[in-house]
């Protein structure tokens, strides 16, 4: 029997072969970015003091610091979801399979990954992923 030879995945629309595997040297640029910005998350954020709550007499005073409260929470957990995504990037390097979508299992683009370093879905994927997540997706609602 003869061993197959082993070719890229065929993905996305204009269905060509995908250059791949990454350049090691590519892959290691990407992981210093990544450590970059995993330090970056890692620092002590300013966020956590805003979330404190304080007894305010006035009503409007009170609004407005729930809405702040409200957006420093916000950007806590986005922060947390970042770094999340950027320490899954990490692994997936360690693992041989940076760069490789998630779901589909062909090629994120170079230009993606530069965007986005911690990207695990090529775009047309991560378009369904972000279909998939918003309520009522894919379903029909009843007009009644």
């Amino acid at each position: 029997m003869a061993l197959k030879e082993l070719r890229p995945p065929i993905c996305g629309p204009h269905q060509r072969p995908i250059e791949w595997p990454m350049e090691k040297e590519q892959i290691s640029q990407f992981q210093r970015v990544l450590e970059v910005l995993l330090a970056d998350t890692q620092r002590p954020s300013q966020a956590r003091d805003e979330i404190a709550i304080e007894n305010l007499a006035d009503a409007l005073d009170q609004v407005q610091q729930g809405e702040e409260r409200d957006l420093a929470i916000r950007r806590i957990e986005s922060a947390f979801s970042r770094t999340q995504s950027i320490r899954l990037a990490l692994d997936r390097i360690n693992a041989g399979e940076y760069g490789t979508c998630l779901r589909c299992e062909g090629e994120i683009s170079s230009k993606r990954l530069e965007a986005i370093p911690w990207a695990g879905y090529c775009i047309r994927c991560q378009e369904a992923v972000d279909w998939d997540m918003q309520p009522g997706a894919g379903r029909f609602e009843s007009v009644l």
